[in-house]
């Protein structure tokens, strides 16, 4: 193998490593954030709920209030028909009295519903609490985890990027390496692919042409057209004739 390429892969294994760290290093903050939100999502959705209570229970309430003065006006009534002095007169409270009955009976149907409808709120209100509680304990517990595992991760983080330095330092071919730098910002973290053992680029898997396969099995620096990252194999590869 080519020896810059061989640098450069082991180039490569450094960044991988610092890559991944910093992934894992971000991955705990994130789904604590993740967590936290979901938590303000929950607790206003809870809040939603408890003004619908607030209404409903509003709303019962001043349908007891009219439900009362109707069963007031009803009691008033039956005492008339103790005193009316014809038939005329009982018939009119009667019929009074039954519209009375029906518009009371439809009052407190219509108070039923909205304490039902208050009570369901409240039971969803009970789970969304329940669940808040279990995420917050979970979001507790993995900031700590975070919290803890951030110092080591941080020095593990310069003590890579150290030797990463220290061993960038020592490859010769500095043109190579500034090509590197620059393909590793622009190809996610990749600089250098394998061709496979069907002259495939595993970086953007194009297939190579027959020159570029000869040129890296002849350990020449070579990249690919395609994602012009650097190449290297470590098979023989089948070469079809142009």
């Amino acid at each position: 193998m080519n020896p810059t390429i061989q640098q450069l892969k082991e180039l490569q294994q450094f960044d991988t490593q610092y890559i991944n760290l910093r992934k894992k290093q971000k991955a705990g903050p994130e789904e604590v954030e993740s967590l936290r939100k979901q938590i303000a999502d929950l607790a206003a959705t809870v809040l939603e709920h408890e003004e619908t209570i607030q209404k409903r229970n509003a709303e019962a309430a001043l349908l007891e209030v009219e439900t009362a003065k109707l069963t007031e006006e009803l009691e008033s009534q039956e005492k008339k028909l103790t005193i009316v002095k014809n038939k005329r007169e009982y018939e009119a409270v009667e019929t009074t009295m039954k519209d009375l009955k029906d518009k009371i009976k439809t009052l407190e149907s219509q108070t039923i519903a909205l304490n039902e409808s208050a009570e369901d709120e409240q039971h969803d209100v009970d789970e969304l609490a329940e669940s808040i509680a279990k995420l917050e304990s979970k979001a507790d517990k993995l900031e700590k985890e975070v919290a803890a595992e951030g110092e080591t991760l941080t020095k593990a983080l310069t003590d890579i990027k150290n030797r990463r330095k220290a061993f960038a330092a020592k490859i010769r071919d500095r043109d190579a390496l500034e090509q590197y730098e620059q393909i590793i910002r622009s190809r996610g973290g990749l600089a250098i692919a394998r061709m496979d053992e069907n002259g495939t680029c595993q970086g953007c898997y194009r297939a190579l042409t027959t020159n570029t396969q000869s040129s890296i099995m002849s350990e020449k620096l070579t990249k690919c057209s395609g994602c012009g990252r650097f190449l290297f194999t470590e098979s023989v590869p089948v070469i079809d004739e142009e």
